[in-house]
């Protein structure tokens, strides 16, 4: 399972903001992922969304051992069988609720799965003719077991499968939004990684700046960000976003953090050629020494139009721990030294998690 969940590190994008203009598209490129208060709070499905957004696959699995016995405790001598419901109609009914974004039988792409074993027996009492149904339900991130459930239902025969499905995945879905099964937190929780809300340290001010919210991206290997806006100047933004590094820690440091800003380059790129702007690197990524504790490297970026006004955008990389902490702003250089200076002194993010501590080992 962690193999395949390495696998899919880097094949996993997340949609987490809107280009809106070619200012903002361009700083998305650069880690400045959205310029406008209103789309942070926005973005973070994965946070505050129960499933709407999600895409999730449907698979049949045999029952376990917890799940056979209940059954034949349940129907004393009488048989059990499995599958009576088929695990076609459970996908058919859980894509006719319309709880998720996309529903897909048997697909290995998506980062959710859910695992539907299922088995039946008659009631071994005497004054009732209901079948008893015992489905196992466990969620799936990544190939990563996250959550498993059992839910009993005794149903009269004469309810045919499509509804008894429709029943079971409706109990199970009322379960998954109370527990929030779909959110980042539980996500990161649930797979060990690193508690960001408890653990990352982020000033809340920083002179005329001030933090807007920090939150999680819905995959553990993306972490988290922080937003900071001016309290004068709108467009004047500062991203803080932390990471684990998606290599060995025993790898070149110098490299690992070119990496990211090559990374950004990359995506800066794009943007630019979509949107006819020419791309400038004002200044070339270089060492960047922040003061004589923290030592990362720096890109800034410069892209011009025939039709609109220059843009620019400062990127900053440091390590701490095995994760990555970019700060990235929307403005030159020159002006956004001193604030990067003062962000890296002040933040403190947690160490390696489980999480990665069983990953890294894998990643070449």
């Amino acid at each position: 399972m962690l193999a395949y969940l390495v696998s899919s590190i880097t094949s996993v994008k997340l949609n987490m903001f809107k280009r809106v203009s070619a200012l903002r598209a361009l700083q998305q490129g650069l880690g400045c992922a959205l310029m406008c208060s209103v789309c942070l709070c926005a973005f973070a499905q994965g946070q505050t969304s129960p499933s709407g957004n999600v895409d999730i696959s449907v698979f049949s699995t045999y029952p376990s051992d917890q799940v056979l016995a209940r059954c034949k405790q349940a129907v004393a001598a009488k048989e059990c069988i499995q599958d009576s419901i088929a695990p076609e109609v459970f996908v058919k009914a859980l894509s006719s609720r319309g709880w998720f974004n996309r529903v897909a039988a048997f697909s290995d792409a998506l980062d959710y799965e859910l695992l539907i074993a299922h088995t039946s027996g008659p009631s071994s009492s005497e004054d009732t003719i209901e079948a008893l149904h015992f489905t196992e339900v466990t969620l799936l991130w990544r190939g990563m077991e996250i959550d498993s459930r059992i839910i009993e239902n005794a149903f009269p025969q004469d309810v045919n499968n499509l509804e008894k499905a429709v029943t079971v995945l409706t109990d199970w879905f009322h379960y998954s939004q109370h527990s929030a099964l779909f959110t980042a937190a539980f996500l990161y929780s649930s797979l060990s990684a690193s508690n960001y809300v408890d653990e990352l340290v982020v000033p809340s001010t920083l002179g005329d700046f001030a933090r807007l919210d920090t939150q999680l991206y819905p995959d553990p290997f993306k972490g988290v960000i922080t937003r900071y806006t001016h309290r004068e100047f709108e467009e004047a933004l500062v991203d803080v976003t932390v990471y684990p590094i998606l290599a060995p820690l025993e790898h070149d440091k110098d490299q690992i953090l070119i990496k990211q800003l090559k990374a950004d380059w990359e995506k800066a790129e794009a943007v630019a050629e979509h949107q006819a702007l020419t791309l400038y690197k004002q200044p070339a990524a270089a060492r960047y020494q922040a003061n004589s504790e923290h030592a990362g490297w720096r890109l800034g970026i410069k892209a011009e139009s025939a039709t609109q006004d220059t843009i620019y955008a400062t990127t900053y990389v440091f390590q701490q721990h095995d994760k990555i902490v970019k700060i990235a702003t929307t403005f030159p250089s020159t002006q956004s030294d001193p604030i990067a200076n003062a962000l890296i002194a002040q933040i403190a993010v947690p160490e390696e998690s489980s999480l990665m501590m069983q990953v890294r080992p894998l990643i070449k």
